[in-house]
This record gives C-alpha cells, sequence and structure tokens, in this order.
C-alpha cells in the first residue's frame, strides 16, 4: 500500500482533515519504524559480502544496516567469527596478520582482529555479513512500504493513534 493510500484512510478516519497531511505523513513513517523493529522481518533480512585486505582491520558496513547479526568467514571453513566487545580491540596486537577471529562494530566500520586479515597464501578472506535493514522513509505519494502486506492495517491504526 503506498503512503497516499495509507494517508487518504487515516484522513477518513479523523473525519476527512486535509490540513494534516505533513503530520500524518510523520506519524506513518514512525509507525513503519516502530513495527519494523519489533520483529526479525524476512523482508527485512540483508546479506552483503566484503573481501579483506592484508593488514586492514576496518571495513565499512552498508549504509542501511539496522542491526548486525552474523559475521562469517566464508573463504575455506566457512566459520563464524565470534562478537567481542569494541573494548578488546585495546588489548590486540596489531601486527599479527593471520585468519581473524573476532569482530566487533565500531561506528559505521566492521572491525576484524585476533588475527588481523593477512593474505591467506595469495588470496583475501570473504567475509559474509548478515544483517536486518533500516527500512527507508517514505516520501512521496507512490511509495510503498517494505513491511508485509498483512501489517499495513497495524500501521493505518498506529499512525492513527499518534
Amino acid at each position: 500500500m503506498s503512503l497516499s493510500t495509507i494517508r487518504d484512510q487515516i484522513i477518513f478516519e479523523i473525519g476527512g482533515r486535509t490540513d494534516l497531511n505533513s503530520v500524518i505523513d510523520d506519524q506513518i513513517n514512525y509507525a513503519v519504524e516502530e513495527i519494523g523493529c519489533m520483529y526479525p522481518f524476512y523482508e527485512l533480512q540483508q546479506t552483503a559480502t566484503t573481501t579483506t585486505v592484508s593488514g586492514q582491520l576496518t571495513y565499512l558496513l552498508p549504509t542501511d544496516l539496522f542491526i548486525l547479526w552474523t559475521v562469517r568467514d566464508e573463504t575455506k571453513l566457512k566459520r563464524m567469527l565470534v562478537y567481542k566487545d569494541k573494548q578488546a580491540i585495546d588489548d590486540i596486537d596489531r601486527d599479527i596478520l593471520g585468519q581473524p577471529y573476532n569482530w566487533t562494530r565500531y561506528r559505521n566500520g566492521l572491525v576484524l582482529f585476533n588475527n588481523g586479515p593477512d593474505n591467506n597464501g595469495g588470496s583475501n578472506y570473504s567475509i559474509r555479513i548478515r544483517y536486518w535493514k533500516y527500512l527507508p522513509e517514505l516520501t512521496t505519494d507512490t511509495d510503498a512500504s517494505e513491511l508485509p502486506e498483512r501489517l499495513e492495517r497495524g500501521v493505518r491504526l498506529k499512525a492513527t493513534a499518534f
């Protein structure tokens, strides 16, 4: 359902007040964001892959990342990397290179450590992340939410309540 359709239904429900369009749009976006944060919707699950560079610890994360779930080394053993708190970065020796075992998130970057990536005998490591993406804001009348259609009534009711 498009932004204009949801807005028109809310305008009808609140008695035809067309002077509140921008306020209604804000509340619709707030409702979509709040409902989108409640459950791990399949529609919002994403994956991204990056290739490591020898000696580089930090890699940019996708701009639409909301929650980072897993980090895997897909190169040979296809193993999960272990999350460590960002304070653990202070305890590492940045000069030791090898196969990374741990990860943390710092600002908009994924930090791989213990060991820092090496060149893996000529080829770098392929790191795959699985994450929950952030819902884009609905701005034009034709924009539609990426939430499942079954939640449109909930979005409309929550936006009306706001």
